[in-house]
């Protein structure tokens, strides 16, 4: 939002040095994003195993969603920006491939 907001500023009064000191509290809020997302995920595997469910569940509905996605932009999945170095750097979620190694580690553990 904030990044957003002075890009906004910038173009319409023609001042870039608001947006330019806005990225790294971008980068920063969006590190902290895919933290957060990291806690989700491990909390969410606390929640299957309390319910008797396997961690590979989550797996199965990550390729489920890479598969429409597949589907809907006729793209190979792991071409998406999301997975791309600068792409991550953007993004408030871990990249789904790091998403599914996670989920498939915790079903081998027991």
């Amino acid at each position: 939002q904030v990044a957003v907001l002075g890009a906004v500023s910038g173009a319409v009064l023609g001042d870039f040095s608001s947006m330019l000191a806005s990225v790294p509290v971008f980068l920063g809020q969006a590190g902290y994003s895919r933290e957060a997302e990291r806690e989700a995920d491990a909390a969410a595997v606390q929640v299957l195993r309390a319910a008797a469910l396997s961690p590979r569940l989550m797996v199965t509905l990550f390729d489920k969603l890479a598969a429409a996605r597949h589907k809907k932009e006729q793209e190979p999945a792991p071409a998406k920006a999301q997975d791309h170095w600068l792409g991550i750097a953007f993004a408030s979620h871990p990249p789904d491939a790091a998403r599914v190694q996670f989920f498939q580690a915790a079903a081998n553990q027991r």
